[in-house]
């Protein structure tokens, strides 16, 4: 017995907007301004006037439609069985006249449909002139409604924190009392005889000589319910740990009202045949980040969900808008399936549109780290989901995004374990929130055995993609029978990585390439293509590819020099006089000593001035050409080494990436001068690579990434 469904239509920033298969608590997340607060709004309104109070209607949407209407569906299935085990109750007689379907209540049908589930919908139609008219002319069943599935919200933004009117609201509204037989006239009687003494009457005459000077309007249901309840407390002013409201901060205050207003709600409409829902916007305000863990916390105790789960009673149903990611990764991890998040979204001329979000996780080590990290790409507007700390130092550098301001507003994420990466992408939760993910070459291609016999083997990534063979045919198969050009195109590409899954590569040793007859780099094209249709971008090697290659060697050279007093110039001059040997081994090296790898896909491990000795040695098993060319490798490998080793010691973390970044930028921005060109022109000269990433990851119009 709860709200099951509200359908909003052509009213504020809703076109057409419907809230489904609502669970216990609900948390609504987006932007500023995509429309949340229309939803209360909306509510209120359909609310306010079913309590019968004046207010203006809200704007229709669109003035093509002359009505705007707000639906709301209630699940009555329980007040139904409830009833056809109290056939002589005149009270639930009343609810299924009201309430339940005509076919139903027959006696023909207890069998039938005794496990279907029972709705009601009421409507409010709102027209363009202002008027308005409900679904159902009958105001007994509006009323039944009111009381049966009460509507409170709490907004702590426009509410007296130091003043909880509220409470008295919700307390006279979630308990009903019989006050028919009460007449006023015994209650004066009452009071006279316990108040007044000697027989004076003193209460009584008080009373009627008030009467006589002004006049009053008589007390509704409500408002005499409540005087009887503030006569029957302690007191009616609210305070916390025995101090007053008034010295307390607003976020202590918020808090309490909060944690007071739910557990009173709960507590007590437990007790009664009602489910009421509450609208929550925005309680994150004012408190600190562990007191909203505290607060979802307390929720969920209040709930009560036993062991067993065996819920003899419904459960208010909380709509929690916010801006919190620790808001939503309590309600995730406490509520598990019984919790919902949908994310609002509006374009600046467009409606308020509504994604339900997957935010139920089937693995427990998966709720245990799921931490504010993972919660707030929930809220994100782009999420680039990286291996590492190089990685995050690349695309978080500051001087980067004063050029590319996109940076600024994307969300990045270090996703090492498959376990937390599967899990929080946007695929997985259903979101439209744009993503890329990072991955070096190695994530996706393998290069097995030893140098005079390599083999390229294809990788499956966790749920991320596979390029196993069987997985590719699968998808060749797919796209086989498509006639646009976009499906032969991917046939065609699917089918040259197939052909070349698990070829056998050459590689020139001393220069450590592949040879042309490999075609490694059309097999890799083929790949990064494939990948990028899953949101994937693969680094031709690693990030620290994208910044040490030969594009960025002048800037590379120059830096070496001002930072560690290092000059290459002997070993590129001395190349330079080789036939057999080229700077790009230069570039391979320096890639490794900074850990990263060279285009063969080797690290430090396999690529040392000692290993690569030991294979020059084996020269003398070489023709007399490549011997030569092993002398000449020789000695740049030394020159190198003794250029190079000493600084052995830097990795992925040593800083050395957000220096060589600052130093290039400067150098760029010296050039835009210099040359009186844009800086993006020239930055994708020296970071061809880097360029490349850094455009994807500002999705189109449609909120879809650059392929």
């Amino acid at each position: 017995m709860a709200i099951k469904n509200i359908k909003i239509t052509n009213l504020l920033s809703f076109d057409e907007l419907e809230i489904d298969d609502l669970e216990d608590v609900n948390c609504i997340v987006g932007k500023n301004n995509v429309g949340k607060s229309n939803l209360l709004k909306a509510l209120a309104f359909f609310y306010n006037k079913l309590g019968g109070l004046e207010e203006l209607p809200p704007k229709l949407n669109s003035n093509y439609s002359f009505k705007g209407s707000i639906s709301l569906t209630f699940d009555t299935t329980r007040l139904f069985r409830i009833s056809r085990r109290n056939t002589s109750s005149k009270y639930f007689d009343f609810i299924n006249r009201k309430l339940i379907p005509l076919h139903k209540r027959s006696p023909f049908a207890l069998q039938t449909y005794d496990k279907d589930q029972t709705l009601f919908t009421l409507t409010l139609f709102v027209y363009s002139n202002g008027s308005v008219k409900w679904s159902t002319k009958d105001k007994k069943t509006r009323d039944l409604i009111l009381y049966l599935f009460p509507f409170f919200y709490i907004e702590p933004r426009h509410m007296n924190l130091h003043e909880w009117d509220g409470l008295w609201d919700l307390i006279a509204r979630i308990k009903s009392f019989n006050l028919s037989n009460i007449k006023n006239d015994d209650v004066i009687d009452f009071f006279d005889d316990i108040i007044s003494s000697g027989g004076e009457n003193s209460y009584k005459k008080y009373i009627m000589e008030l009467n006589e000077v002004f006049s009053t309007k008589p007390s509704t249901q409500k408002e005499k319910v409540l005087s009887y309840i503030k006569a029957g407390l302690r007191g009616y002013r609210f305070e916390i740990d025995d101090n007053d409201l008034k010295l307390q901060s607003d976020g202590t205050n918020s808090f309490h009202f909060i944690n007071t207003f739910l557990r009173v709600l709960i507590t007590i409409s437990r007790r009664e045949y009602i489910t009421p829902f509450v609208f929550i916007d925005e309680p994150e305000i004012g408190l600190h980040p562990k007191m909203i863990e505290v607060l979802i916390h307390g929720i969920y105790e209040s709930y009560n969900y036993n062991i067993n789960n065996k819920n003899n009673f419904t459960r208010p149903k909380l709509f929690i808008t916010t801006h919190s990611p620790s808001i939503v990764k309590e309600a995730i991890k406490c509520f598990r399936d019984k919790q919902r998040v949908f994310c609002f979204q509006k374009q600046k001329q467009s409606s308020t549109k509504i994604h339900p979000l997957n935010s139920t996780y089937d693995s427990e080590s998966f709720i245990n780290i799921f931490s504010d990290n993972e919660s707030r790409l929930f809220f994100s507007s782009f999420i680039l989901f990286v291996e590492g700390e190089s990685d995050m130092e690349v695309f978080g550098n500051m001087r980067l995004s004063r050029h590319f301001h996109h940076l600024k507003s994307i969300d990045i994420y270090k996703s090492s374990s498959n376990v937390v990466g599967e899990r929080i992408n946007p695929s997985y939760s259903n979101s439209s929130i744009p993503y890329l993910f990072l991955f070096d070459a190695d994530k996706a291609i393998t290069i097995a055995g030893n140098p005079n016999n390599y083999t390229l083997n294809l990788e499956k990534n966790g749920n991320y993609f596979s390029l196993k063979k069987e997985a590719l045919e699968l998808e060749y198969r797919k796209y086989k029978f498509g006639f646009s050009r976009q499906y032969k195109e991917r046939k065609i590409n699917i089918g040259m990585i197939i052909k070349y899954s698990n070829t056998d590569l050459k590689v020139e040793l001393t220069k450590q390439i592949f040879s042309k007859d490999s075609q490694f780099d059309v097999i890799f094209d083929a790949i990064k293509r494939h990948l990028l249709l899953k949101n994937v971008y693969l680094n031709r090697t690693t990030i620290e590819g994208c910044l040490i290659q030969e594009a960025s060697a002048p800037i590379l050279y120059k830096w070496l020099n001002y930072k560690y007093n290092i000059d290459i110039s002997p070993v590129i001059n001395r190349v330079k006089q080789s036939r057999y040997l080229n700077e790009k081994m230069i570039i391979d090296y320096l890639r490794v000593i900074f850990d990263g790898k060279t285009d063969t896909l080797v690290d430090y491990s396999s690529f040392n001035p000692e290993a690569f000795r030991q294979a020059i040695s084996n020269g003398r098993k070489l023709s007399a050409k490549l011997k030569k060319t092993s002398r000449r490798a020789k000695f740049i490998m030394e020159e190198l080494e003794n250029c190079t080793v000493k600084n052995r010691h830097l990795s992925k973390t040593s800083g050395w990436i957000t220096e060589f970044l600052n130093y290039s930028i400067i150098q760029i921005e010296a050039e835009c001068i210099t040359d009186k060109k844009k800086f993006g022109s020239i930055f994708k000269l020296y970071f061809p690579e880097l360029d490349d990433i850094i455009k994807r990851l500002q999705p189109d119009s449609r909120g879809e990434i650059k392929l």
